[in-house]
């Protein structure tokens, strides 16, 4: 299973504070969505949510930059889908997650840094006063 995966993996991402919203939405557009009383329903039977799994799903497409077609192949696999929504399910993971998140953060800070470092303007000394050197 995916989840299971997931803890070995080292590599940071950073997603949209609105990932839960987006997943939320999404499973609903393509009817797979739960409500809080299915979600604890399959919580208390040991079994993952579809909101879980989709969000394991594109954990791990981040994570090992898994392709939209593949992601489509696992979440086809993972949820029952019909290849065809299963496809549709990624692209719209890809456009409205994915395509927002940060992968490796820190690595992006500091490149950031780097690059704001170069741009910085260097102080320049203070330009003498003209008119008092002219009368000295």
């Amino acid at each position: 299973m995916l989840s299971s995966n997931l803890h070995k993996k080292n590599k940071r991402v950073l997603f949209p504070e609105d990932t839960v919203a987006i997943i939320r939405k999404l499973a609903e557009k393509y009817g797979i969505g739960e409500n809080a009383e299915e979600s604890l329903e399959k919580i208390r039977q040991g079994k993952t949510t579809n909101g879980a799994k989709i969000a394991a799903t594109v954990m791990k497409t981040a994570q090992d930059n898994i392709s939209c077609a593949k992601m489509g192949a696992i979440l086809e696999e993972e949820l029952n889908l019909p290849p065809e929504k299963a496809k549709s399910l990624a692209e719209d993971l890809d456009k409205e997650v994915l395509a927002l998140i940060e992968k490796n953060p820190l690595e992006q800070k500091k490149n950031q840094a780097k690059a704001e470092e170069k741009i910085s303007v260097k102080k320049s000394t203070p330009i003498k006063d003209a008119y008092r050197e002219l009368s000295e």
